[in-house]
């Protein structure tokens, strides 16, 4: 397979961390002649019947290594001449299988035409061969790994157990599918009793314990592999992946948690409730009655962090923690505990780092963080909304809260609650402006914008009144204003009556006087009649 086919394939957490080591290039040539078994393709193995692995060719002189190389690519290309096309095509699609190309990146590979095919074919299995049959390490076959760690002493020949096992990280990375197969559920269990191990004594173990995640990183970069891991209810790795999430040995953290995160996405297999459990017996173990995400954002804040790569990854498993349910209820309770646990507080200090930062993968990630939180918020608050809808009736509303709380702990608290709402001042003008701040309180603590809830180890909590508090002060002066204005126009009404009122008693007492003086009483504005002079009677 060429250098450019063999770089676009990868691996399960590939999509997520990145590729998995290429080899360089140069030709390895092995201390033997190589044979072709039985005649079938790639098969056999050293000094096949009927090959060229007997040393000479034809009874002559031996062959150099170059030369049996040769001879054995020529008889390969016999070989492949002789297949029919539906043969090759077999033989092409176990070769992608075996370089655990992802089905997504299999597609243009097989578009290939039968020429280019065969020549992927015989670089693979040349490849392969060459692999096979080096002999410049001690360990050459799987089970050379595993019987060197089933002896079971570490604590003599550390540092020979560390090139151990960092060759088999190498072997794992390296070799095909069908390698690791080999290796099987024997060898991955003899790498999780070394990393069971490391933690009696993690000082000394460091470095084990490093290695040991980047082999199981290596297993599980395939499907065969994460099965394993998966398949019990609750394999021993699992749980020794989140006992490795400690701040204190980062470059281990990064390694655990970028393996908890791909495990977090599997749900064929209940990946992300494993995890969750791992998470939990890990912290019940370590700290019984400690938060059980602590660690996990701890590592958001180491001060070594080399191009904050624990960071990045960190967040990238929060995500998962957080964002893979799918119940709000559930993803709001988990935030809210990823809150306690400790980034409540340094949530600032963490935008901060994210915005001095050059890491995009954790500035993205961050930003993700924020959008679900934002998200969950909505939706919540716009369920409230609904609820508010339905139960518009006090008297219902009551029942329903009176029933949740009755013989609970909570129900101490809501009588007292209750309690303290009787001691309102009975006024008319007031107690409406405190029930409408106490009512904002209630509503900014059980919806809290933060999408959290409040750190409820402290005693402060920050309500935000100013919106309310400016909004009541001005109702308050515009109804002052109001009264001050009708209680001017009642006075001015009052003044004009009052002096219409003298001016008429005035014009009254003038009359009565006028009356007394004469005792005629004048007739009320002018008569009709002409005025004619009547002459007085005559005296007698």
């Amino acid at each position: 397979m060429s250098k450019h086919d063999r770089a676009k394939s990868g691996g399960l957490l590939d999509t997520l961390f990145g590729g998995r080591p290429h080899k360089k290039g140069g030709s390895r040539h092995g201390s033997g002649h190589y044979g072709t078994g039985g005649g079938s393709l790639g098969g056999g193995g050293v000094g096949g019947h009927g090959g060229y692995g007997s040393g000479s060719l034809n009874g002559g002189r031996p062959l150099s290594g170059a030369e049996a190389e040769a001879a054995h690519f020529e008889e390969l290309q016999a070989q492949m001449n002789r297949m029919a096309e539906p043969e090759v095509n077999q033989k092409f699609q176990e070769i992608l299988e075996d370089m655990n190309i992802p089905k997504d990146k299999r597609e243009p590979l097989l578009l290939k035409t039968l020429e280019e095919k065969k020549q992927m074919i015989l670089m693979h299995l040349k490849g392969k061969t060459n692999t096979e049959h080096r002999a410049n390490s001690r360990f050459e076959k799987p089970v050379d790994y595993i019987v060197y760690l089933r002896d079971g002493d570490f604590i003599n020949r550390i540092p020979k157990v560390l090139q151990c096992v960092e060759s088999l990280r190498v072997a794992l990375t390296s070799n095909p599918i069908s390698w690791i197969k080999e290796f099987g559920v024997e060898g991955i269990d003899e790498i999780v009793n070394l990393l069971r191990h490391c933690k009696s004594n993690p000082r000394r173990f460091e470095k084990i314990e490093y290695e040991c995640l980047r082999c199981l990183k290596a297993i599980m970069n395939n499907s065969w592999g994460l099965n394993v891991i998966l398949t019990p209810d609750q394999h021993a790795a699992v749980l020794l992946l989140a006992q490795s999430v400690d701040a204190n040995k980062p470059n281990t953290m990064c390694e655990a948690v970028k393996l908890l995160a791909a495990i977090c996405l599997v749900k064929e297999r209940n990946g992300y409730e494993k995890v969750l459990k791992a998470i939990t017996n890990a912290t019940m173990m370590a700290r019984p009655g400690g938060h059980r995400f602590r660690p996990i954002v701890e590592g958001l804040f180491v001060e070594h962090d080399r191009n904050l790569e624990l960071a990045s990854n960190t967040m990238i498993f929060i995500n998962c923690l957080i964002n893979t349910p799918t119940d709000v209820n559930f993803r709001l309770h988990l935030r809210c505990e990823m809150m306690r646990a400790g980034l409540h507080d340094r949530l600032d200090q963490l935008a901060e780092i994210v915005e001095k930062s050059s890491n995009e993968n954790l500035e993205k990630h961050f930003k993700i963080f924020n959008a679900f939180r934002e998200d969950d918020f909505e939706e919540f608050s716009n369920r409230f909304d609904n609820v508010r809808l339905d139960l518009d009736d006090m008297h219902e509303c009551f029942e329903l809260l009176k029933n949740l709380v009755v013989d609970t702990s909570c129900e101490p608290y809501f009588l007292s609650i209750l309690q303290h709402l009787l001691f309102i001042r009975d006024d008319y003008v007031y107690r409406p402006a405190y029930f409408k701040l106490i009512e904002e309180c209630v509503s900014q603590i059980v919806l809290h914008k933060s999408g959290c809830d409040p750190n409820f180890e402290s005693r402060d909590f920050h309500i935000d009144t100013s919106t309310l508090l400016e909004d009541m002060v001005e109702k308050t002066k515009q109804m002052e204003s109001k009264k001050s204005e009708d209680f001017e126009r009642r006075m001015e009404e009052l003044q004009t009556a009052r002096q219409e009122a003298e001016a008429r008693a005035a014009a009254l007492e003038d009359r009565l006087k006028e009356i007394e003086a004469t005792g005629v009483v004048s007739p009320k504005g002018k008569s009709k009649l002409p005025q004619i002079n009547i002459p007085p009677p005559p005296q007698m």
